[in-house]
């Protein structure tokens, strides 16, 4: 038995940057993610259709820092 903590995301989709935030303890939803990025408030690399937002900068965001 090894207890490893759980691998936080550098980067991801919504969903699964909004799921990692919220197993964290921070009080975001989904829509609230997917607002900061079309108002350009956090790291996006785009993929197509597919938003990859960077995760260091939501908590940023979520903390106040920016």
């Amino acid at each position: 038995m090894t207890n490893e903590t759980p691998r936080r995301v550098k980067s991801g989709v919504a969903s699964v940057v909004a799921a990692q935030a919220q197993a964290e303890g921070y009080q975001v939803t989904l829509y609230a993610v997917r607002q900061f990025v079309k108002q350009n408030k956090l790291n996006v690399t785009y993929c197509g259709r597919k938003a990859l937002i960077n995760y260091a900068s939501l908590l940023d965001l979520l903390d106040g820092k920016e």
